[in-house]
This record gives structure tokens, sequence and C-alpha cells, in this order.
């Protein structure tokens, strides 16, 4: 997944002592100035997949360099129309020729499940098969998506150049919630992708919020009464909107945030598929096994 698993994490990085190039293959279309190419490149199951600046996702065999698969997600008809953003401005995309659609740059992939995710520039979010790259489902969306999806459990996130994260349900396709941060009508256009910690989706936006909501709803992590906050992490206690007594941690000193979390490892671990969604308990991390989520979950929320 971009940007390691679905915590943000890269972990340990396996390699060979001595870098060497056993192939190279051209995939598609580069960068120019109507459109970049931003999608990290994501592998699994002996197959890399990777997105040119056009929108075309291929499937690359990881030892031979063969081409498994190539498909293009570009919208067609009605769907390829420019569209709108929040401001009421109009976000066209350029014909080349009369010819096919340029200028829906931006986006990415990610693959969990036997699935490939892909988010678009051109305002659709497409799920292939990672087998064959056949379509499963695609659901279009108002505005560009600039940023690579992030998949945990049954759920596939993306930001979108509103603001706005979504979750779109992986077997369906159909949107499960959305939530919108402050839109801006001026932005740098690359997208930081949400990462989902246990049963917490944390939202990078580009106003320079980060909020975290819950997995199941999208609504916000509600402090201080949210039963699944543990503690606080904030660089001054003073901003607190209201008292609290739970433990404050101090972001100044990250060695007291260590010991809180390796202190206390049975508070911040929680199951996903909660009976009573007022209770802690053990958890097992979305897409991950029972022994790799040791230690893992949702452990504070800042101010």
């Amino acid at each position: 997944m971009p940007g390691g698993n679905a915590e943000a994490s890269i972990e340990h990085v396996i390699a060979a002592p001595q870098f060497t190039i056993d192939w190279r293959r051209r995939i598609g279309s580069g960068s120019t100035r109507t459109r970049q190419v931003m999608a990290p490149v994501v592998a699994e199951a002996g197959k890399v997949f990777v997105m040119d600046g056009e929108s075309t996702v291929t499937a690359v065999d990881a030892a031979s360099g063969e081409v498994v698969w190539k498909v293009d997600v570009k919208p067609t008809g009605r769907e390829a129309a420019g569209g709108v953003s929040a401001f009421g401005l109009p976000i066209p995309f350029v014909s080349e020729g009369g010819g096919s659609l340029s200028g829906g740059f931006g986006g990415g992939v990610a693959v969990s499940g036997g699935k490939v995710f892909v988010a678009s520039g051109y305002r659709t979010m497409t799920a292939l098969d990672a087998a064959t790259g056949t379509v499963v489902w695609t659901q279009p969306v108002d505005v560009p998506i600039h940023g690579a999806p992030t998949v945990a459990g049954s759920r596939v996130y993306v930001i979108d150049v509103d603001n706005q994260i979504i979750a779109f349900n992986t077997t369906t396709g159909l949107q499960d919630w959305s939530y919108r941060g402050i839109t801006e009508p001026a932005r740098i256009m690359r997208a930081s992708s949400p990462s989902v910690i246990g049963d917490t989706v944390i939202a990078p936006f580009s106003s320079g919020e980060v909020v975290a909501l819950r997995a199941a709803t999208g609504q916000p992590v509600q402090y201080p009464h949210d039963p699944f906050v543990v503690a606080v992490c904030t660089d001054d206690a003073s901003r607190l909107p209201e008292p609290t007594g739970l433990p404050i941690l101090d972001l100044n000193r990250p060695e007291s945030v260590a010991d809180f979390l390796l202190g206390n490892p049975g508070r911040y671990d929680y199951h996903t598929d909660h009976a009573d969604l007022t209770e802690p308990r053990a958890d097992v991390d979305a897409g991950r096994s029972a022994a790799a989520a040791v230690g893992r979950g949702a452990p504070a929320a800042g101010d």
C-alpha cells in the first residue's frame, strides 16, 4: 500500500545487499504540463501495480518484468465531462485533438484482498481484479482525487481535492460515508493518503487540518468523552478545549509518550468487530494477522 501498510508504516524492508537492475519496463504516459505521475508503486502476490500520468494501470510480473495486464480507467460518455469544485469553479478535462481525454492528473493505487483500488484525477474510484485487470466496480465522484487510496478491512478511503474524505465499501463500491474538512480555493495539487489505526481513520487535509474519524461511521473522535480515547497528546495542555481526567502526554517529550504506550498496551488495543462499542477490548488490525497487531490500535487523540 502507498506509504507502507494501512497505518502508513514502512516497517522492515528486505532488500539485496547490492542493488542491480533486473529489468526495466515502460508503463505508459509520463509527466507533462497537463499531467503528472504521482502514484506510488505498490506490489502484492508477485505483481507490481503502477499508474501512469493518464490513469492507465499496469500490472507487471515482479520476477520477469512482463506486462500481465493494462487497464485505462478514464471515464467515457457523459462521465467524461469536467467537474465543479466546492467553490463552483469548473474542473475541465482537456481533449487531445477531439480524441482521448488528458489533464485529469493525480490519483494512485492500493492493493488488498485480490483487488487493485484506483483513485483517479478523472473523478472516478475503481476496483480491478488483481489477477486479470477486470473492472469489479467503478464509482464517479464529484471532484478529482489526487492522492492514493488506503484500504483497511471492508473499506477503501480517499481524499479529494475539496478536502473531503470518502469511504467506499470494498465489495460493492457503494459509499459508506464522507467527511468534509476546510475547503480551500487554492491548494497544492498533491495529497497525502489517509492512515488507519484500528478503528480510527486519520485524514490529513491540505488546509493543515488532521482529523481523527471513526472507521465505521466517519464521525469525529469526540474529545474527551469518546470511550476509545485513553490519553491526550498535546504540545500545550492549556489549549485543550475542556479539562479532562485522561492522562495528558507531552508531545515535547516523546520519550514520555513512548513510556505510556509501552507501559499500557492493554489500554489501546481494540476489536475491529466491536459487539459493544463502549468497552475497549483486544484488537486485531484490519488486513493484518493477530500476531502483527499486538501493541497496535488507537492509542491517543491529539488536540
